[in-house]
């Protein structure tokens, strides 16, 4: 019986090697090739184009910072805004596009005017589509990122004011384009997180009342307190949070 189960082991052992001695020789016909022979230490040719691709986006980078007018009128920051938007797919092979988005973001954020015209894009759909025609859905995710940015950096009164006017905007208006409900959601999500979720929890009331929440933007004000609060509370918590929350709407109505 030790037998057999020894001579089962050994040819076992023969079958799991017959695959990787398959590799080995084919690897050494052609190291190219091979998983396990192939060298991975970057040729000389990958690296001179590294560093091409690298000094190209120092230039891209150094020419669309230095684009950006401070102190700029509304037709600057309009150009602003559009040469921000065309960044995004002019750098879009960037190495590091998060940092080179953070470079123009701080660069705009200092001038009032690019700030204005971010809340403006977000509130004023005619005014965007008229602006940046095929642009204008990218331009108003810019106008987020950049109300976002500022309010991470300690003022969140840009983001706050956008939200308000937004949802009191949609709140009488008609007809409302699916991009300008998400553009609320987006802003209410940031708000809740740059709030606190356990202060916004804690003081329901008072947060939605500040935002001008009404039973128009009840859905898209609950879509995003679901996706940031699913993060940070139980599934009971959550049941109880919108039951208080269904409350709330109920005598906003």
């Amino acid at each position: 019986m030790f037998f057999k189960i020894s001579h089962l082991k050994f040819r076992y052992k023969i079958l799991c090697l017959i695959p990787l001695s398959i590799v080995v020789f084919f690897g050494l016909k052609n190291p190219q090739q091979s998983p396990i022979l192939q060298d991975q230490a970057p040729s000389k040719i990958e690296i001179n184009r590294w560093m091409e691709n690298k000094s190209t986006d120092f230039r891209k980078k150094t020419k669309i910072l230095s684009a950006i007018k401070k102190d700029s009128s509304e037709e600057e920051s309009l150009e602003n805004m559009r040469l921000a938007v065309r960044s995004m797919d002019t750098l879009r092979s960037h190495i590091n596009k998060k940092k080179l988005r953070e470079e123009v973001l701080e660069t705009l954020s200092k001038d009032p005017s690019n700030i204005e015209l971010a809340s403006k894009i977000l509130t004023d759909n005619t005014f965007t589509r008229s602006k940046f025609a095929k642009d204008q859905a990218i331009a108003r995710v810019y106008a987020i990122e950049l109300l976002r940015f500022i309010a991470d950096g300690g003022d969140k009164y840009p983001l706050h004011d956008t939200t308000k006017t937004l949802s009191e905007v949609l709140s009488l208006k008609k007809e409302v384009s699916v991009g300008e409900w998400r553009d609320l959601e987006d802003l209410v999500e940031h708000m809740i997180e740059v709030k606190n979720p356990t202060y916004v929890v804690a003081h329901l009331k008072e947060f939605l009342e500040d935002l001008s929440f009404s039973p128009r933007v009840q859905e898209t004000f609950s879509n995003a307190f679901f996706f940031v609060l699913r993060q940070t509370l139980s599934r009971k918590e959550l049941d109880q949070f919108f039951d208080t929350f269904e409350q709330i709407d109920s005598h906003s109505a």
